[in-house]
């Protein structure tokens, strides 16, 4: 069985490896910030529908990191409020309860994130296919930046796998 010192230490590395996801995300953001910029540069003087689209998404994809973000800035302080609760005595009980809170908030994280992932990979495409054949520097910038933020994303993903799997190593411990 754990000791109460072991739960904290886990708990700790849970909120950690939240916060590290939080900030992979605020990247993904800003990398989706700067495609908006730049694909609003390219648009300037344009109608096309299909920039109209790229911009669009872009934006909702933005939205839904930075709903992403909220998420997990809830679990990371559930999390460091379930360690100052562990000063006092609590159960093997309550302490499943805290790491189930914690998947479970990480799970609703993970499915924002990979909702924001496939959106970026449709502004991708639309990007791609607007501006394939641009020489303009704000172009190349944009397809750098949305792959820069298709990257963020998938990094976002497997730090959440990965702490999902610490949590649930140690609950498999706890029996």
């Amino acid at each position: 069985m754990a000791s109460i010192e072991q739960v904290k230490a886990e708990l700790a590395q849970a909120a950690e490896q939240c916060n590290a996801t939080t900030n992979q995300i605020r990247a993904a953001i800003e990398g989706t910030e700067q495609v908006l910029s730049r694909l609003r540069a390219v648009a300037a003087g344009t109608g096309h529908p299909a920039i109209s689209e790229a911009i669009n998404r872009a934006e909702q994809s933005k939205q839904r990191l930075i709903e992403a973000a909220t998420v997990l800035a809830g679990s990371t302080q559930a999390a460091r409020q379930y360690i100052s609760i562990l000063g006092w005595p609590v159960s093997i009980g309550e302490i499943k309860a805290a790491l189930n809170e914690a998947n479970y908030l990480l799970e609703q994280g993970k499915t924002k994130i990979a909702g924001v992932g496939t959106a970026l990979e449709d502004v991708s495409a639309l990007l791609l296919s607007t501006l394939h054949d641009s020489q303009r520097t704000e172009a190349a910038q944009a397809r750098k930046a949305i792959a820069d933020a298709v990257r963020e994303v998938k990094l976002s993903l497997r730090a959440i796998a990965t702490a999902q799997d610490s949590g649930n190593g140690y609950r498999k411990v706890l029996g």
